[in-house]
């Protein structure tokens, strides 16, 4: 039997770091947004009006083998207050493939544990799980909990998420694209190199990043304003995490912040990460006046090829089904999202309203124009799926 501990303050959070990213070097779902950098700034960004419910799982000895990472909000509805207990990184930030951490030979026992303690615990109405990946310890965590009743699990399928198992060879990588793709992209890097030239560097150092870090936002921000949407970054708390995390990041050598420049002027940028064996492309952004050079796809083709020279395994596109990910692989995973409702009037009253909620909407939106809700639902997209 394992004994739990419940972590509830940011400064016991913090002392973690080590402990945290070794627990989950061993674990069976390994993520970059389950470290502690990604976490524990998402913490320190998000966390005003929140309770936090981190739990440990420890052996007789002390060892920790397991991390539940979980916080507490409040919502009230008609004066009532429910608490909804949620993954931390869960919603602005996009974090992907939340789960629990528990080191491979001890996962049963975490998550015999985990789903014991959620059944007994009352410190919690509904469980809220987004984000989460398909193949998740947390969904075997759910299974146990099902199993003796009194709970019920509703699930979507919320992101799609393409990714590319990259081959050992550049080679081989083109030879799967198709041939009208794998054509435009030499036309496109011929043209520019014949007209302009152009380079691409990686930012590694740390005195280069924060002018860096401006730049790349900006062209994120002038591509989708062009479009006529806001642009991910005009949020300041979403900013204010992505400056942290960025510096974070490159201090564990995981940052990659690509630009493609011409004369020296950076006209496309793409910020992802690299942790393990994986490639995570997050955001990217480019000048709309280069479009027609493909500018955007000549990045990724080189982030790619970059990825497959570094011996990476993966590089994962994450969230969103946009057609120039489809370019380049059509594979993809899921992910999903869950609630967990005990048998209560908090619980039950909680799920009636979200349904008359989401009934309401409906009815509004067969009284409005069509294009007044297809506009809607493009601005969601873009702030939710990247």
């Amino acid at each position: 039997m394992l004994e739990i501990t419940k972590v509830n303050t940011e400064e016991h959070f913090f002392s973690l770091k080590n402990n945290w990213n070794e627990i989950l070097s061993m674990s069976m779902q390994h993520s970059i947004f389950m470290t502690w950098e990604w976490l524990y700034t998402w913490w320190e960004t998000y966390s005003k009006g929140k309770e936090l419910c981190i739990l440990l799982f420890c052996e007789d000895n002390g060892h920790l083998v397991g991390i539940a990472p979980f916080y507490i909000t409040c919502e009230k509805v008609l004066g009532i207050s429910i608490r909804i207990l949620k993954l931390i990184g869960s919603e602005e930030v996009c974090s992907e493939y939340l789960d629990v951490i528990a080191k491979k030979d001890k996962t049963i026992e975490v998550t015999k544990e985990l789903a014991l303690y959620l059944k007994s615990h009352s410190e919690w109405d509904i469980l809220h799980l987004r984000d989460i990946s398909e193949h998740g310890i947390i969904n075997d965590v759910l299974k146990k909990m099902n199993e003796k009743g009194n709970i019920t699990c509703t699930d979507v399928i919320k992101t799609t998420n393409p990714f590319i198992s990259l081959p050992e060879k550049e080679e081989i990588f083109m030879a799967s694209l198709s041939h009208n793709k794998r054509s435009a992209i030499k036309r496109k890097e011929k043209k520019l190199t014949r007209e302009h030239g152009f380079s691409i560097f990686n930012v590694d150092k740390m005195e280069n990043l924060g002018g860096a870090f401006q730049d790349f936002v900006a062209l994120h921000q002038k591509l989708w304003e062009s479009r006529g949407f806001p642009g991910m970054f005009k949020r300041k708390a979403f900013l204010r995490f992505h400056e942290t995390i960025a510096k974070r990041f490159l201090e564990n050598n995981w940052l990659r912040l690509y630009f493609l420049s011409i004369s020296g002027k950076p006209i496309a940028s793409l910020y992802g990460f690299q942790e393990g064996d994986k490639f995570y492309y997050y955001q990217s952004g480019f000048d709309p006046a280069w479009r027609v050079y493909g500018v955007g796809t000549i990045l990724i083709n080189y982030t790619i090829k970059e990825a497959i020279r570094n011996k990476l395994k993966e590089y994962d596109f994450l969230r969103g089904e946009a057609d120039y990910k489809f370019d380049f692989t059509g594979t993809f995973r899921h992910t999903r999202e869950t609630f967990v409702t005990k048998d209560s009037y908090k619980a039950n009253f909680y799920i009636l309203q979200k349904k008359m909620r989401s009934q309401s909407k409906d009815t509004v939106k067969r009284f409005l124009p069509e294009g007044v809700v297809a506009r809607a639902r493009k601005i969601r997209d873009h702030i939710t799926l990247r």
